[in-house]
């Protein structure tokens, strides 16, 4: 044999590690040591095949340790926590604050049931819609950069709103900036949350959830008192410049993979990573030439490539990784005085020198590229995320929750209305909806910190609520006495409480974790469908009947769909679960 042949030869047996793992390659070693049948191409053709065997199971365990990263569960969670809470509050003046805002207005400029309808609804179709597109956004500029866009948006919307011309031009100063803003910060509230908690997940809903009820109670009252003191103009800019404190609750979203937190385990059997080397450069030494690394030991292996640059990076870029296998493999090779085997030295490749991916780490490439790409890339993800409609569960979820925040939200902007109508004063209106707010709060943080425990089950709470909104719902039209339609608006507000309490627990309990995002974005964006398609429709209902009980009993009426749709529930997920186990005995 040639010289460069033993080398190599004792590379192989150094770099397998081992008669218990030579597997086929043994073989083709032990015709080498015959010199007869093997050549040095041979031999490198084998040499990289093991290589780039090691390579593949170190990336395989790089990624099983990433999918069982946890949430951190508390830490910087709590601040997302306070950001979504100030966010949430500020978010009732875009929602049921619509008709105390502007019902004055409005009625002055004699403006018809179907406008404001069709405003109102607009800027809760947009609102959704930008539901769909929050997870491409933000995978490409951040949780930060998004929310604080969001922000600015809303507040630019209350200020063009104090001088609006006409109602008319409400459809752009209002519905276009005002819902595009406040769906960017309020989806990513709801979504964000969850993903930085685990065990205290419900808790940290209950927190969040608590300051859009918080909203409802003091919004009302507030604008009620600033209208009277500023007039209608000066009250709009003040809550413009409100608003747009949103941005510093913004602020504290980072990116859920700066807090993941590692398992017990996996922290005990992988090194840190700012750990020192276990081979320093000046206890190895070694140096390339001519493409084989040489050291004290007499270990060598040829790595040699026609490109020189590739083989000094391949040989300088290994850092110690250790594996569960490690101690077997120290026990048969050295290199110089560590007892760490060459089957422990990773290769630098591409997926090494890439970072890890941080949406709101700067980018050169992205940064500099065009605009149209990312709106393309954006867009492909946008319709990839709907295809989880094809799933009966995500259809029962997103078209229930469709009807039911159709219903309700156009209930609480006709309900200034319709008490007006009624004889009853704005006052009275806007007390009513504070005792549905205050209801609603309770609720909201009862069920959610109930939800931790094992035994409460989120989706009979879910449904439960549904049957509460339907029926106070049926029974508002035909009350007229106020206390009664106070009380009412309490057991109003405790079915929404106990709904939108556990609203997106519950999408986590039916459809996993992983696909919360997913499922939530096309809930969103049903949701966005039928505003502009249901709620205007509600507006005509009013017109032509001359009548606010009727739209009421309609959407009564709706919210009870929404309850028959979730009996379904239990069927849809058999069947998924059927077919998920069809295809897996296809594929095997």
């Amino acid at each position: 044999m040639t010289e460069t042949q033993v080398t190599m030869t004792n590379s192989l047996g150094a770099f397998t590690g081992g008669s218990s793992r030579r597997g086929s390659a043994s073989v083709t070693e032990a015709e080498c040591k015959d010199g007869t049948t093997c050549s040095s191409t041979d031999l490198r053709k084998i040499i990289n095949a093991r290589e780039e065997s090691h390579h593949m199971g170190a990336e395989v365990k790089k990624q099983d340790a990433a999918t069982q990263m946890r949430p951190p569960d508390g830490g910087w969670g709590w601040l997302v926590v306070l950001g979504c809470v100030l966010i949430m509050t500020l978010s009732s003046l875009f929602g049921i604050c619509f008709g105390v805002i502007f019902s004055r207005y409005l009625m002055e400029e004699r403006s018809s049931s179907s406008t404001n309808a069709w405003i109102f609804n607009t800027m809760y179709c947009l609102w959704n819609m930008t539901g769909i597109f929050i997870r491409p956004l933000t995978s490409e500029f951040g949780w930060r950069k998004v929310g604080v866009f969001g922000g600015l948006l809303c507040s630019v919307s209350y200020v063009m709103s104090a001088f609006t011309p006409s109602p008319e031009f409400l459809f752009f100063s209002f519905s276009l900036l005002g819902g595009v803003g406040a769906g960017m910060m309020v989806t990513m509230c709801l979504v964000i949350v969850p993903l930085y908690f685990d065990k205290k997940r419900g808790v940290a809903n209950a927190i969040m959830l608590g300051g859009m009820s918080f909203g409802q109670i003091v919004a009302p009252p507030v604008v009620r008192f600033l209208q009277d003191e500023f007039s209608f103009r000066g009250a709009t800019m003040i809550l413009g410049a409100l608003v747009l404190h949103g941005c510093l609750g913004a602020s504290f979203f980072h990116p859920i993979e700066w807090h993941l937190k590692k398992p017990t385990l996996q922290r005990e059997s992988l090194p840190p990573e700012d750990e020192a080397p276990m081979i320093s450069p000046k206890e190895s030494k070694l140096c390339i030439s001519e493409g084989l690394v040489n050291s004290q030991s007499p270990v060598a292996f040829a790595i040699r490539t026609d490109d020189l640059e590739a083989d000094t990076m391949r040989a300088r870029g290994g850092r110690p990784f250790v594996s569960e296998t490690s101690s077997e493999s120290r026990k048969s090779s050295s290199l110089c005085t560590s007892t760490l085997d060459l089957n422990d030295i990773e290769t630098v490749t591409d997926a090494d020198q890439r970072d890890e991916y941080h949406p709101d780490d700067e980018d050169p490439q992205k940064t500099s590229s065009s605009v149209c790409s990312v709106m393309f890339r954006v867009l492909r993800s946008t319709i990839s995320d709907l295809g989880i409609l094809r799933s009966p569960r995500a259809c029962i979820i997103a078209v229930a929750k469709s009807l039911s925040l159709n219903a309700g939200l156009n209930f609480m902007m006709i309900v200034p209305f319709a008490m007006q109508a009624a004889g009853h004063t704005l006052d009275d209106s806007a007390w009513c909806i504070s005792v549905l707010g205050m209801c609603s709060l309770l609720f909201r943080i009862l069920v959610s910190s109930l939800s931790d425990c094992k035994r409460f089950n989120t989706r009979v709470c879910y449904v439960f609520g549904f049957a509460l909104i339907s029926f106070s719902t049926f029974i508002f039209p035909l009350l007229t006495d106020l206390t009664w339609l106070l009380a009412t608006m309490a057991l109003l507000g405790c079915g929404i409480g106990v709904n939108m309490g556990v609203a997106n627990l519950v999408m986590i309990d039916v459809m996993g974790r992983k696909k919360f995002p997913t499922t939530f974005g096309a809930s969103c964006f049903t949701g966005g469908v039928g505003f502009i398609c249901l709620g205007p429709l509600l507006g005509v209902i009013r017109d032509t009947s001359n009548s606010y009980a009727l739209s009421i009993l309609v959407m009564a009426s709706m919210q009870l769909t929404s309850f028959t749709l979730w009996l379904f529930m239990p069927a849809a997920i058999r069947y998924d679960e059927r077919k998920t186990k069809e295809e897996d005995e296809e594929n095997n």
